[in-house]
């Protein structure tokens, strides 16, 4: 029987250590580098106009700017005046010419001011019910890019009127509802809401009170809309805050600058802030769907919305 010799392990090279260390770091680093991002699409919305929407959304934008997130603004709806507050440039693309095929998705969405990139996507919403296979795919392949150059979408949604497109309320997992103190304001959130839950049972809605004359005030109205939601509709409604009437944001309108930037002691600012705060964290709840599945049902969407031709709209009868 062979006896087994006891050899000593070898000692270890520390420079062969280190250098496999390090290059484990950089590998690491590396796919993290390649690995894409994907934003989260927030669907911002109202259930009828005057409530401040727009003026929101885009202070909201700056704020999660400020605050370090590579922020979209899609702007969905034509009533917004984010577009002209953040660059004032009527030849900037928009969806129409991506769909015509001159510019890309991640062209079209430039950098605008204050650091926000900006899609204004109102000019051709209208045309995805119409869209082909192809071009559906390859609009979806163009937002797949676009994806991986923000951490946070805000789609500024139109409220869904007869004469406004339909479809964009539905086509995130997450809804932000912009509710005033008023009963037409009140009854058109709870109304987005539902329509929401409806067409994606997965929707997780919050929601922000804007321009209250009182925190008490604010506080009535989201109680009001979250009763309702889960009596009627079995859900939560995530109250995120509410954003004051404050002098200084009609000031700061007509100075083309978010209200965040030209008066940041203001309540309205400090109150839209903490919103901001609230809005980075996503809901625990949230599922994710990337900008290119969002845009996917999006046309699902406007197709649905869309009527049949009657002979009043001087079609052919079949």
């Amino acid at each position: 029987m062979a006896l087994r010799r006891n050899t000593p392990p070898r000692p270890r090279d520390p420079l062969a250590h280190s250098q496999a260390a390090a290059l484990g770091e950089r590998l690491a680093a590396l796919r993290q580098r390649h690995t894409p991002t994907r934003a989260r699409s927030i669907a911002v919305a109202s259930g009828v106009d005057g409530v401040g929407r727009a003026t929101l959304v885009l202070n909201l934008a700056v704020a999660l700017q400020n605050a370090g997130q590579r922020v979209l603004v899609v702007e969905a709806a034509t009533d917004a005046l984010g577009s002209r507050a953040l660059l004032a440039d009527p030849e900037r693309p928009t969806l129409a010419t991506i769909l015509d095929g001159r510019v890309s998705a991640l062209d079209a969405a430039g950098e605008a001011a204050f650091g926000v990139r900006l899609l204004s996507a109102a000019p051709g919403l209208d045309r995805l019910a119409a869209l082909s296979p192809w071009q559906r795919d390859r609009l979806c392949e163009g937002f797949a890019d676009l994806d991986a150059q923000a951490d946070l979408a805000l789609v500024d949604a139109p409220p869904e009127t007869p004469d406004g497109h339909r479809g964009v309320i539905g086509a995130t997992d997450e809804l932000l509802v912009v509710a005033a103190p008023t009963p037409d304001a009140t009854a058109g959130a709870y109304a987005v809401v539902k329509l929401a839950a409806a067409r994606n049972p997965r929707t997780v809605a919050r929601l922000v009170v804007n321009r209250a004359a009182s925190r008490t005030q604010a506080a009535h109205t989201a109680r009001t809309i979250g009763d309702a939601a889960r009596r009627f509709l079995a859900i939560g409604v995530d109250y995120l805050g509410f954003v004051p009437e404050d002098p200084c944001v009609p000031l700061a309108g007509r100075r083309a600058t978010p209200f965040v930037l030209a008066d940041p002691a203001s309540q309205a600012a400090r109150c839209l802030g903490a919103i901001a705060a609230r809005v980075r964290r996503p809901a625990v709840r949230a599922t994710h769907t990337p900008l290119d599945q969002c845009m996917r049902q999006l046309s699902a969407f406007a197709a649905m919305q869309t009527p049949e031709p009657t002979l009043t709209d001087g079609a052919a009868p079949r």
